[in-house]
């Protein structure tokens, strides 16, 4: 695929479209299953894990993210998902935002963070400010 941009993008890791048309399409059968909701302690936001991919040093995570209190939850507020061993021990963070252009559900929510997720047993949401 080739693209364009408004910025240097040379430093970056990895780059995702978001908020494009025509809207992705889904990847059946790369999932877990049943997707399995975590929340986070206040239930103002839901995540639920639809594939985990691994790609060099990162790890992307594809799910859809609920505002399940929009009110409560800025646009810009950061949504952190940490991923846990079977022992309860972080593997790592995927950071996003509902975005401004988003309301309520995310189909598809993208998440990316560093290290290997793929063999992870549960998760962990935080809300930031």
């Amino acid at each position: 695929m080739q693209t364009t941009s408004q910025k240097d993008l040379s430093g970056y890791a990895t780059v995702t479209l978001e908020s494009s048309e025509p809207t992705p399409t889904r990847i059946y059968g790369m999932d877990k299953g049943q997707l399995q909701y975590a929340k986070d302690a206040e239930n103002k936001v839901s995540f639920g894990i639809q594939n985990v991919i691994k790609t060099g040093e990162y790890s992307i995570v594809r799910g859809i993210l609920n505002s399940n209190k929009p009110n409560e939850v800025s646009k810009d507020a950061s949504i952190t998902i940490t991923f846990l061993d079977a022992n309860g021990n972080s593997l790592g963070t995927a950071t996003t935002t509902i975005g401004a252009d988003r309301t309520g559900q995310v189909d598809f929510a993208v998440f990316i963070g560093k290290g290997d997720f793929t063999n992870y047993k549960s998760i962990t949401v935080q809300v930031g400010k």
